[in-house]
């Protein structure tokens, strides 16, 4: 299985939440597109894999569907900026997809409709290769997902655990507290299906790691670092936790390992103080 690489992604553009206008797209909104769409073309007869050859960067396009502004193809006068930008009005595609899309200005092959029956198959089919993957996945890619997490920075901050504990906090809870989608919902209970293994796992882990801070707390500490940084940067809901399961599971080749990624995630989400506040 291929590993991620040290160096974050950032879909070609930095992941801060930057104000826009008429309906342009936010970066956040682009990655958690990306990561709904498996980083791959949602056109059914393309599908490409929208990395760079080093697997570091995310170079796919978030496409309008109905159109970004009245000269466009499939533009609808009748929404607003903020519909034209929200994800709902967003179809990923590879830029040559884009193009061609965009080219149809009457919309006669691409059609608002077909473009959102591309968007849900594809988004679709990306939801059941994550069910399979939580389904299949065991110790081993357990394993290749935290090896990669240990090996990056963290502020020695935070392995205070006085300051983040493990304390419970009901998922229930954060889930209405951010208001988090559907789909977020989805994933996170998936995740849950194997919390017993993740658990299983950090423990076994934690008896042979004697290190200090504790195995636990530094495996903390590495998925808090992402988590404050992007509560700074002003995303939320599910923003935050897309980028959160995106940042995790970016360049990982399998489902099983991706989605083992998500569960460790989803484990801490569960644990300690992400998304409490």
């Amino acid at each position: 299985m291929a590993k991620k690489s040290t160096k974050e992604s950032d879909c070609g553009t930095s992941d801060s939440h930057t104000e826009t206008s008429g309906g342009d797209v936010t970066p956040a909104t682009k990655r958690n597109l990306a990561f709904l769409s498996g980083n791959k073309c949602a056109n059914p007869e393309c599908n490409v894999s929208l990395y760079t050859s080093d697997m570091t960067r995310s170079i796919g396009e978030a496409a309008h569907i109905a159109g970004e502004k009245p000269e466009a193809a499939r533009y609808d006068q009748n929404m607003t900026n903020e519909e034209r930008r929200h994800i709902n009005n967003l179809i990923y595609l590879c830029a040559n997809c884009h193009t061609q899309i965009d080219g149809d200005i009457e919309g006669e092959r691409y059609s608002v409709t077909l473009l959102h029956e591309w968007k849900k198959k594809h988004e679709d089919k990306v939801f059941r290769l994550l069910d399979e993957g939580f389904v299949n996945l065991d110790f081993p890619e357990l394993e290749e997902v935290v090896n990669w997490l240990l090996a990056q920075p963290v502020s020695e901050s935070l392995f205070d655990d006085s300051s983040s504990g493990f304390d419970l906090i009901a998922i229930r809870t954060k889930i209405i507290k951010h208001s988090l989608s559907s789909k977020s919902q989805r994933i996170i209970a998936q995740a849950c299906s194997q919390l017993r293994t993740v658990e299983e796992f950090i423990n076994d882990r934690a008896k042979e790691d004697t290190t200090t801070p504790s195995f636990p707390v530094r495996l903390k500490a590495k998925i808090l670092r992402q988590y404050w940084e992007r509560v700074e940067s002003n995303l939320h809901g599910d923003e935050l936790f897309t980028y959160m399961c995106d940042y995790m599971s970016r360049t990982f080749d399998d489902y099983a390992t991706k989605s083992a990624s998500v569960s460790v995630l989803v484990y801490f989400f569960e644990k300690c103080d992400i998304f409490s506040e």
